[in-house]
């Protein structure tokens, strides 16, 4: 029917050419510099050029109408498949730079399809993201998208741009906890608590050297690193640009150690109250103590991984309050005394360290949260 429209109009449109270039050749009534005027008021009937004039209009409009109907039903029947395009175009070179920044100089681990762990609940997947993951990119085949249409085709919506809808996102490197919404209604809920800053996040890290502090609260604001010319790092009271503002973000020490290498290390637990771009990484670092493994804001190459893990996350959902958290991956990392000189340095997460199931601690009271990390002795 568009189509017949477009052809309609186009046909109309050449008429009134034809019609207007023959009333062109016919006796004016009037002076040729009354032709302003005589477009304001009502002209004879045996007037030829007024004819043409009026089918010239119509068939204008009627060319509009038929144009723009027939751009929408173009723009409904390939939006998706634009979305798809463009989005990939996006997340791919957003991918490409976290990767180049991340695991530069340093063995990547490498994942299979079936290398992913769940937890139903609702309508959400939690899923447990492994280190060294793209959550999506169009070159990569393993990611946590292809993971989860691997292990769940059933769940796969085929109207999104990978298959999944995610409710946040975790960096190329870190892993952890993510919330995967099952359903447009479920998503745009869980969207919600992100905006409004309800949801609550609890990561832990190792970093570097043994802090001094019990706790600890950094409130600098995040912006670009002017000295990065590739403009993937971050840094404090940086450049203004997308994803930066006010931060703050509260620590707590969680234990001492030291790491294969013989490297003094502290556990933290981290509590984002925003979501800044890095905000975590940039933070510590602010501290004096960068992350572990982190290659682009410390050069250490000498981690198997970078060690922040997203392990705890509540959503305050309309039909109840849901707490999910993982099981901690840095437990057998950190050490109580210098292991002996010849330690092998570990290589991946291993497969009792990636489980995820559902929590009773408050994640709004910080001392219950460590009184579950340092166990019965802490």
């Amino acid at each position: 029917r568009t189509q017949q429209f477009a052809s309609f109009g186009v046909a109309a449109g050449l008429r009134a050419a034809a019609i207007t270039a023959a009333g062109a050749r016919l006796p004016h009534r009037r002076r040729a510099d009354d032709t302003a005027d005589r477009l304001h008021t009502p002209m004879p009937i045996g007037n030829s050029s007024a004819a043409a004039l009026r089918v010239v209009c119509r068939s204008t409009r009627t060319l509009m109408l038929s144009s723009s109907l027939a751009l929408a039903f173009v723009l409904t029947k390939y939006w998706h498949r634009l979305r798809r395009l463009v989005c990939a175009r996006l997340r791919r070179s957003q991918a490409d730079a976290d990767a180049a920044g991340t695991a530069t100089c340093r063995k990547r681990n490498r994942w299979l399809l079936s290398d992913l762990h769940v937890l139903r609940h609702a309508d959400y997947l939690f899923a447990f993201k492994l280190p060294d993951l793209h959550i999506d990119h169009p070159a990569e085949p393993v990611t946590l998208q292809t993971q989860l249409g691997a292990c769940h085709p059933e769940h796969v919506d085929p109207t999104t741009a990978f298959g999944f809808r995610l409710a946040h996102q975790l960096d190329y490197a870190t892993s952890g906890v993510l919330c995967v919404a099952l359903s447009k209604r479920a998503a745009k809920m869980a969207a919600a608590c992100f905006a409004g800053r309800t949801a609550r996040k609890c990561y832990l890290a190792l970093v570097h050297g043994h802090v001094q502090w019990v706790q600890a609260v950094c409130e600098r604001a995040i912006g670009l690193d002017e000295s990065d010319e590739r403009g993937f790092r971050m840094a404090v009271d940086g450049a203004p640009g997308k994803h930066c503002g006010p931060a703050r973000t509260e620590c707590a020490l969680v234990g001492r150690g030291y790491l294969d290498d013989g490297r003094p290390a502290s556990k933290l637990l981290l509590r984002p109250l925003t979501g800044r771009r890095h905000q975590l990484r940039v933070h510590c670092l602010h501290l004096g103590h960068g992350i572990v493994g982190d290659v682009a804001y410390t050069g250490d190459t000498a981690a198997p991984r970078m060690m922040l893990h997203a392990w705890l996350l509540k959503l305050p959902l309309a039909a109840g309050s849901v707490t999910v958290e993982t099981s901690d991956p840095f437990l057998s990392y950190l050490h109580a005394a210098a292991p002996p000189l010849g330690t092998a340095a570990r290589d991946n997460v291993g497969e009792a360290e990636r489980r995820v199931f559902l929590s009773d601690v408050d994640a709004e009271d910080p001392a219950s949260i460590l009184s579950r990390l340092r166990g019965p002795g802490g």
